[in-house]
């Protein structure tokens, strides 16, 4: 993931710091991702985030 895809999470709220950090170490996905940075490559049920 990118630092500012991560950014933009951690400011939304949706993940914490330390979620983005071990992303970041470990070269993880987080639960959460930015609909514009995915690739769909299966059906999927979107749910909005509130």
């Amino acid at each position: 993931m990118e630092d500012k895809e991560l950014n933009t999470l951690i400011e939304m709220g949706a993940i914490s710091k330390k979620e983005a950090e071990i992303a970041q170490q470990y070269n993880r996905q987080t639960p959460i991702r930015l609909a514009c940075q995915c690739i769909i490559k299966i059906d999927i049920i979107i749910k909005p985030f509130e």
